[in-house]
């Protein structure tokens, strides 16, 4: 409570500052162009299984059941999101926030009826959450989703 206050008290602050010398009469306010979803795009494999920038949403999603070598079943949800923030292509930096990357996972045991989940946000950034516009190749926090031949290997 006393950081939330204190974080007011700040903005407050600033704001009286700003005020008393003046506020432009107009403020430009960036708005990120993203393309729209609509039908009759070309589909191009293994391409399109990566990431697409232009858009500003986008997710891959896995579903399944598994059975351990000792019997015990499982059901499983992985997904991965992307949130396209800022595509202004000045911003150079490899630590620019173009993209949030989200992800979930969940993990039901059958037998025991349990339910578990847990979820990654984080900002685009080296070793920190990633996609490739080539092919499927995501990671975030550790977790991911790669194209191996025909095959996609999960990680959570």
């Amino acid at each position: 409570m006393r950081r939330m206050t204190l974080q007011l008290s700040f903005i407050a602050v600033f704001l009286a500052c700003a005020v008393e010398a003046g506020m432009p009469e107009q403020i430009q306010i960036y708005e990120p162009k993203f393309l729209p979803a609509e039908p009759g795009y070309q589909y191009s494999f293994p391409r399109d299984h990566g990431s697409h920038p232009d858009y500003k949403v986008e997710w891959w999603y896995y579903t399944g059941h598994l059975e351990s070598s000792d019997g015990r079943r499982f059901g499983y949800e992985l997904t991965f999101f992307r949130f396209g923030l800022d595509r202004r292509a000045e911003i150079k930096s490899s630590w620019a926030i173009h993209d949030l990357h989200a992800a979930h996972f969940a993990l039901s045991q059958i037998e025991e009826q349990q339910f578990s989940s847990f979820e990654r946000l984080q900002r685009k950034g080296p070793g920190i959450a990633r996609t490739s516009q080539e092919t499927l190749d995501i990671e975030n926090s550790g977790w991911s989703a790669r194209l191996h031949g025909d095959v996609m290997k999960l990680r959570a």
